[in-house]
């Protein structure tokens, strides 16, 4: 969604539909390998999650070595498509989430609670593909999609391991809520909500954005800080992070939305 939304930013007027379908596609099916190798890795960890014991690499389902093909398998044609009809640096940026989302994200998951800032990074890649396709360049641009859809992981990712914790508690995943404490959890969602702002602001004056962007991000962000703050004095704990969670699904479709529509 974030891809298809800074390639058609990107392209304006002039949107090459191959081009489009490549850089979909190829970022597609690149993510789901990479999300298949995962599965692979963490398949202890999956087994002792409730909400994740049921998948079909832990259930015995799929057999593990069909699934490491199939998503070598995917992670090398989506890779080749972006290759062969994107540009190298689309290919390279691809490639460097895949690497940053099995390589260090999967293993850091287990002994870290910055973990999270791993997995953010790489999850921060498909509006940077989608903008990169079209412009091949790393520009300003570039570098605020990116830092948006992080700061945005941050916050909504607090937020699942907060409604989650006896989930994690139980894998013995050290998520911040688990080995930082709730407090600290609640300050640094806080932080990040306020980045995400001070970016999303930045986006606006970088690209001279009209009001089809400016109203409803100022608005929803706005809000989205408000009920960050609100975590400090909530009850139930649970609720907020559950409806903090569930915002922030809110607030990344209007992005992608007033970000094609600018």
């Amino acid at each position: 969604m974030t891809a298809l939304a800074a390639f058609v930013f990107a392209a304006g007027f002039s949107v090459s539909f191959p081009l489009l379908a490549a850089t979909i596609i190829g970022l597609s099916l690149s993510i789901a390998g990479a999300c298949v190798i995962n599965n692979v890795i963490d398949r202890d960890i999956d087994a002792r999650m409730k909400r994740t014991q049921g998948r079909a690499i832990p259930t015995g389902q799929i057999p593990v070595r069909t699934a490491l093909i199939f998503g070598i398998a995917l992670i090398a044609v989506g890779l080749g498509t972006h290759y062969l009809f994107t540009n190298l640096l689309t290919f390279l940026v691809t490639l460097f989430g895949v690497f940053a989302y099995i390589a260090l994200y999967t293993p850091a998951k287990r002994i870290t609670s910055h973990s999270t800032i791993i997995g953010a990074v790489a999850g921060a890649v498909p509006p940077v593909v989608g903008y990169v396709a079209v412009v091949n360049t790393v520009n300003e641009t570039a570098i605020l999609l990116f830092l948006i859809l992080v700061t945005w992981q941050m916050t909504h990712f607090f937020a699942i391991a907060i409604f989650r914790l006896e989930d994690y508690r139980n894998a013995n995943l050290p998520v911040m809520p688990v080995s930082k404490g709730m407090l600290l959890t609640k300050v640094l969602m806080l932080v990040y909500t306020l980045l995400f702002a001070v970016a999303i602001y930045a986006l606006y004056l970088v690209n001279n954005l009209g009001l089809m962007y400016t109203i409803p991000m100022t608005i929803l962000t706005i809000v989205w800080v408000l009920m960050s703050a609100a975590g400090f004095f909530v009850q139930n704990e649970t609720r907020w992070a559950r409806k903090t969670f569930l915002y922030s699904l809110i607030l990344l479709v209007v992005f992608s939305i007033s970000l094609a529509l600018s």
